[in-house]
């Protein structure tokens, strides 16, 4: 399963994606320290809590993170697989952001993965046959990774450190 990203919307706009107490498209409703997903065709009657809907998971940095300051823009859930714990982001959040960029990239992370300071994130091959490393520079937790463009191809990591993640 890839990860899963679910940005949260306002009570106002939960009309949008819940017609007649039928789901419009995946919704997770997260109360009282509990999450639960509603896929398209449940049934769903707002009883409270924060609502989140899905996203492209690939197109998420453009309303993700403001890339100037490192500041998440919008509070959201990611889901990296179904065994992993949900990544929770709250607008705000100071972030860390990593690029690689050559002509062929290969990550060694995933989001939900913990990384160390020094350790190596991804693969960059060069256009002259050489290899480098991107290493990462913080502790933390590795949030979003994707691919923004293709020749040369560019990734992006963004990672929470552990001391704002609470952990």
């Amino acid at each position: 399963m890839f990860p899963r990203i679910f940005m949260k919307i306002s009570e106002s706009e939960f009309s949008k994606y819940v017609c007649d107490g039928v789901v419009q498209r995946r919704l997770l409703i997260f109360r009282n320290g509990e999450m639960r997903v509603f896929n398209v065709g449940d049934n769903l009657r707002y009883v409270g809590g924060d609502v989140y809907v899905q996203e492209v998971y690939d197109d998420a940095y453009r309303w993700l993170v403001d890339f100037e300051s490192g500041v998440i823009l919008r509070d959201c859930i990611i889901l990296p697989s179904e065994d992993a714990d949900p990544i929770i982001l709250r607008r705000g959040d100071r972030v860390y952001l990593m690029e690689a960029v050559g002509r062929s990239v290969h990550s060694f992370v995933s989001p939900g993965d913990e990384v160390y300071i020094g350790m190596r994130v991804a693969a960059i091959f060069t256009g002259k046959r050489e290899v480098r490393y991107l290493r990462s520079s913080v502790k933390g937790r590795v949030v979003y990774v994707a691919q923004i463009g293709d020749k040369p191809q560019r990734y992006i990591f963004i990672i929470i450190p552990f001391r704002v993640c609470g952990e």
